[in-house]
C-alpha cells in the first residue's frame, strides 16, 4: 500500500468511526482496525511526508547555491566604463588648448599619437627610438605593446622598408596586430625618418 493510499485509508477510517460513534477506527468496509494497523498507517504517512520535504530542502539547497554562484558571477563582472580620457585632461587652467592628446582612452580603447624621432641618425636608429616611444607612451595609458590591435607606420623613403622591419620584428609579441606602411610623398613633418600610431586596448 501507498503512502498515500493509507494516508486516504486513514482519513477515511477515521471519519467514518466519528460519524458511527465507534470508539475504535472502522473502514468503509466495516473492518475494525486494531492499534497496531493504525501505528502502522501512520508511519507509512510519516516516512512519505519525510521524503517529501528532503526532496523539498534538496532543491531548495540547490536553488540558492546557483543564485549565489550567479549573484557572485555578476558582482566581479564590472561595466566598462565609456568615458573619453586624455592625457591632457589635468591641463593647467587658463593655458591654450594643446595641438593634440599624446593618448587618448575610451572605454577599453587606447589611442596613441604618432611618434617621431627628431634628432640625426639613420632608419635604424629612429625606428629603435620611435618604438620605445610608443611602447612608454602605451604604459602611460595603461596598456603594453603586446595589446597593441592596429599600427600604422608612415616612412619618409620606402626605401627604408626592410631596414624598418629588421628593427620592428618582435617588438609587439609573437602574435603582433594588424599594420599598415606606406611612405608619405610629401615627406614627415621635422626630421624623422619613420613616424609610428596605434590602437591598442587596456
Amino acid at each position: 500500500m501507498s503512502a498515500d493510499s493509507a494516508s486516504y485509508r486513514l482519513r477515511r477510517t477515521f471519519t467514518l468511526a466519528l460519524a458511527s460513534g465507534y470508539s475504535r477506527p472502522i473502514s468503509s468496509r466495516g473492518q475494525v482496525f486494531n492499534n497496531l494497523e493504525v501505528e502502522g498507517i501512520l508511519m507509512e504517512v510519516s516516512e512519505k511526508a519525510s521524503r517529501r520535504s528532503m526532496i523539498r530542502s534538496f532543491f531548495a539547497s540547490v536553488a540558492a547555491a546557483g543564485a549565489g554562484m550567479f549573484g557572485v558571477a555578476h558582482a566581479q563582472t564590472k561595466p566598462v566604463e565609456m568615458v573619453k580620457r586624455t592625457s591632457t585632461d589635468n591641463q593647467p587652467a587658463g593655458d591654450k588648448p594643446p595641438m593634440f592628446s599624446n593618448w587618448v582612452t575610451y572605454g577599453n580603447l587606447v589611442f596613441i599619437a604618432g611618434k617621431g624621432e627628431h634628432t640625426p641618425g639613420d632608419i635604424t636608429a629612429h625606428t629603435t627610438a620611435v618604438l620605445n616611444l610608443l611602447e612608454a607612451e602605451l604604459k602611460n595609458a595603461g596598456s603594453s605593446m603586446d595589446k597593441v590591435l592596429k599600427v600604422n607606420v608612415y616612412l619618409h623613403d620606402m626605401r627604408d622598408f626592410e631596414a624598418m622591419n629588421a628593427v620592428y620584428r618582435g617588438r609587439f609579441g609573437p602574435n603582433p596586430p594588424v599594420r599598415t606602411t606606406v611612405a608619405v610623398h610629401a615627406g614627415i613633418p621635422g626630421s624623422s625618418l619613420v613616424e609610428i600610431d596605434c590602437i591598442a586596448t587596456r
